[in-house]
């Protein structure tokens, strides 16, 4: 309860607090359209698949939000919240990869697309100089590709043993590097190959 607040006031305030989430959570609604053609691609999902797909964050949306006012009273309005933002801190809605222990999937990829940052820290599996950077799974390299595609740097942190491989699944091209971060066992010929495709190379020592 929030002290010195009367009953109405309290309710009138938690009135525009849901209100003004709500139209703040409304994108979630459309999160999905900038990157479906991608994500049915990627995972092979079929036209009702699909359609399932983008009806999730609605109805994800009406349910939880028909069932938060019993939750809150049954457990405090303190506690529910702290639920809520544990559980959006905890993860962006899809699976968890255990090799990696990336969050992948197609929301995770949704909740990406809709969102902007100044920098990006990438990693990769590998780094060819033709095939650009590759990763084993393709679910993950296409949240990498949703992670590019919203910042406005990108950083790479590849280690010198990974240049000159490739993997299963593209997620970026040496243009997309704004800045290549690596270790100094990097040799002079792959220094050579990256400044000859104009990628800004930093050595940490």
């Amino acid at each position: 309860m929030i002290r010195g607040v009367s009953k109405a006031r309290r309710t009138a305030l938690v009135l525009t607090g849901l209100v003004l989430l709500s139209f703040n959570l409304r994108p979630a609604a459309v999160s999905v359209g900038p990157v479906l053609e991608e994500v049915r691609d990627a995972l092979d999902m079929s036209g009702p698949e699909a359609g399932l797909l983008t009806a999730l964050p609605v109805l994800a949306f009406a349910i939880f939000g028909a069932l938060a006012p019993a939750f809150a009273r049954t457990v405090g309005l303190h506690r529910a919240a702290a639920v809520s933002l544990v559980a959006v801190v905890v993860g962006l809605g899809g699976r968890l990869r255990s090799e990696t222990a990336a969050a992948v999937g197609p929301l995770t990829v949704a909740a990406l697309a809709e969102i902007n940052v100044d920098v990006a820290f990438l990693g990769t599996n590998a780094l060819s100089y033709e095939r650009g950077l590759t990763t084993p799974d393709p679910d993950e390299a296409l949240v990498k590709k949703t992670m590019l595609a919203a910042a406005r740097q990108r950083i790479f942190l590849v280690d010198s043993s990974k240049f000159g491989g490739e993997s299963l699944a593209r997620h970026a091209t040496l243009e997309d590097i704004d800045v290549l971060v690596t270790d100094s066992a990097v040799s002079a010929e792959q220094r050579r190959r990256l400044f000859a495709a104009d990628v800004t190379l930093e050595v940490a020592q």
